[in-house]
């Protein structure tokens, strides 16, 4: 198991000083006070880091989603084409033969 950070373990001394009644100096309640504000900076930065972290994942989800889609889209224009020259061909065979043997 982790240990908590020396901040977090300096504040539950504190509080565990006030929780039994003890009196604190000017000097331990303003370090208190600090350690509490860094503290909860750290927090906000930390959920920040987690956000960013989660929306990055979700980007990339709908990233190789959109690129699966685009790789099926270009197999079905491929087969299309593919299709219309070959019926192209066909057709212009058929003209071809129409003329010689028609005409």
């Amino acid at each position: 198991m982790d240990e908590s950070p020396p901040d977090a373990t300096r504040v539950f001394s504190f509080l565990r000083a006030l929780a039994k009644g003890e009196k604190q100096s000017a000097e331990d309640t303003h370090e208190l006070t600090e350690l509490i504000r860094n503290m909860a900076s750290a927090n906000l930065i930390s959920r920040f880091e987690s956000k960013l972290d989660s929306q990055s994942e979700k980007i990339d989800a709908m990233k190789e989603s959109q690129e699966t889609k685009i790789d099926a889209l270009k197999d079905t224009v491929d087969k299309n084409y593919k299709i219309l020259f070959w019926v192209v061909g066909v057709a212009s065979g058929v003209i071809s033969l129409a003329i010689i043997f028609g005409g």
